[in-house]
């Protein structure tokens, strides 16, 4: 567990693959030997959020009670804090994929690999991380943040009923890419070009990785915090 005496360093250090987190709050590499605590009061953010979400990351076993204590506690930073997410994984990761997983795609000799059905699993795959991501911004995150601005029964109720739509502890994304990756592992067959393969496979272990962190953060934070406000529970 990482507080605000932690060097953040040594965070990084620790799992790499943290740092697409840090970006999603406006740090990039570089950071010195600064502590948490300093880092987020010279960039005005709020340690206490970043520690769960840190910590939330870091550990399967975490869970940030603090943020629970009081219904409006950290709503829009955490949506904030998602919103980012989703537009990494749109914008950023899937293309990188895509990009590596078309030019393996070329340089593979036609014919003696499977690498077009692993092609198709990965559209799919793409297909329902970015319609989750649409839900995300056209339904959930706006109930969630039209009861903040004007609590109503309506818009309460509205609420309700979308966070019971979304399934709980929601891991089917993640297990498509944990599928995706094993296939390339166990079933991968023929002649293919080897440094572009590592690059998909590891850009897809990356993605893994980083999609598991965000279900924790949508099913411990984001999904608590939007059933207090569906029940108008007030600070």
């Amino acid at each position: 567990m990482y507080f605000g005496s932690t060097r953040l360093a040594d965070v990084i250090f620790d799992d790499f693959t943290i740092i697409p987190v840090l970006n999603r709050f406006g740090i990039s590499l570089g950071v010195g030997d600064m502590d948490i605590e300093s880092v987020c009061r010279d960039r005005n953010i709020d340690t206490e959020f970043f520690l769960m979400i840190v910590n939330v990351c870091a550990s399967d076993g975490y869970i940030p009670d603090t943020a629970l204590s009081s219904v409006n506690y950290g709503v829009e930073e955490v949506l904030s804090y998602l919103d980012n997410t989703n537009e990494y994984y749109a914008s950023v990761a899937l293309p990188n994929i895509e990009r590596h997983f078309r030019a393996l795609q070329d340089r593979s000799v036609n014919g003696s690999n499977n690498i077009e059905f692993l092609w198709m699993f990965f559209q799919e795959l793409k297909k329902e991380l970015l319609g989750r991501i649409g839900s995300d911004k056209e339904i959930w995150f706006p109930a969630v943040r039209r009861v903040i601005a004007s609590p109503s029964a309506e818009s309460s109720a509205a609420l309700a009923e979308i966070v019971a739509s979304v399934p709980k502890d929601e891991k089917a994304i993640e297990d498509k890419v944990d599928d995706l990756t094993s296939f390339f592992v166990i079933h991968l067959r023929g002649e293919y070009d080897q440094n572009l393969c590592m690059a998909v496979v590891t850009s897809l272990m990356s993605l893994e990785k980083d999609i598991k962190r965000n279900d924790r953060i949508r099913e411990r934070l984001l999904r608590p915090l939007s059933v207090r406000l569906s029940e108008g529970v007030s600070k």
